[in-house]
């Protein structure tokens, strides 16, 4: 019973072809956003540690999409 068992099995993983994992075509990746841009004016009542957070997650922001840009090819 084990030998057919490991028979099976051998058969069955033997049968796996390998991924290729190929990037997707171009027209189908979105364009960068326009991102609006805020003048010092409008950030003149948001404290120092507000800002620095805000900007912490905007970096973080722009690297994922980076990185995910990255994964999908040129």
């Amino acid at each position: 019973m084990l030998g057919l068992t490991l028979i099976v099995l051998y058969l069955l993983v033997g049968c796996a072809r390998p991924v290729e994992y190929q990037p997707i075509p171009g027209w189908l990746i979105p364009e960068k956003p326009a991102v609006a841009t805020v003048r010092a004016e409008k950030l003149a009542c948001v404290t120092d540690a507000t800002y620095t957070a805000l900007v912490e997650r905007d970096r973080a922001c722009w690297q994922y999409a980076r990185e995910l840009r990255a994964l999908l090819g040129p």
